[in-house]
């Protein structure tokens, strides 16, 4: 069962998640925003499992379960990838998928990278 202080770490990192997610959205061309949050929250998630020793501190509620899963978004990327596959966009459909898988793993790796480094110099 989760503790007041637990909820309200998963809801003020939502909140900012959330905020995040709509101001990328409201970029140009909105595929970019939609995949510039999915990096940011995979980044974020691969700094915080190499920094967190447990997923349920509040630390890793507030920013990974909170943030990271507020920022990120698979709804909006289904429907995107729903609209270039129906309107016949296949290339198009094929580079998305291969830039977010490939992306995505990325920067978990330089996002865990990154925390490991900078964790022992703190």
């Amino acid at each position: 069962m989760l503790s007041l202080g637990s909820l309200a770490c998963v809801a003020i990192g939502g909140a900012a998640g959330g905020l995040g997610r709509w101001g990328l959205k409201q970029w140009p061309g909105g595929h970019l925003g939609t995949w510039v949050a999915n990096m940011l929250a995979c980044a974020l998630l691969g700094a915080l499992s190499a920094a967190t020793p447990s997923s349920s501190s509040l630390l890793f509620l507030l920013a990974g379960t909170g943030g990271a899963g507020a920022l990120s978004t698979w709804s909006t990327l289904a429907a995107e990838w729903g609209a270039l596959l129906t309107g016949r966009h296949y290339r198009r459909l094929g580079a998305e998928v291969i830039a977010s898988l490939a992306g995505g793993i990325a920067a978990a790796a330089l996002g865990g990278w990154a925390a490991g480094a900078l964790l022992p110099a703190l």
